[in-house]
């Protein structure tokens, strides 16, 4: 049975899942973009095929821990989302032209 997820938690899935969709899509989006913001994105985690890697595996982690009440597990998959997360906007605080 599903538990009910954390807003948060339902941020970083979501952005996870757009990330990666969008990257399966086309590949080479960010490298199209000339923006700052992606470059340093893509710059900070190496390339664009280990960011829909890395997105994918964040976004699975996400899904087994909606289904899942130990809370051991829950709290290693919120450490990883954290980790992504902080990665995101870290690279957007950055890099924002702002």
């Amino acid at each position: 049975m599903i538990r009910k997820p954390a807003a948060i938690e339902i941020v970083i899935f979501f952005y996870a899942l757009y990330v990666t969709f969008t990257l399966a899509l086309e590949p080479s989006l960010f490298s199209k973009i000339d923006n700052d913001v992606y470059k340093g994105y893509v710059n900070l985690l190496g390339s664009q095929s280990s960011l829909l890697h890395i997105s994918l595996s964040v976004a699975i982690f996400y899904l087994i821990g909606f289904f899942t009440k130990r809370p051991i597990l829950k709290l290693a998959v919120n450490t990883i989302g954290f980790f992504y997360f902080g990665i995101v906007t870290s690279s957007f605080l950055l890099n924002y032209p702002n």
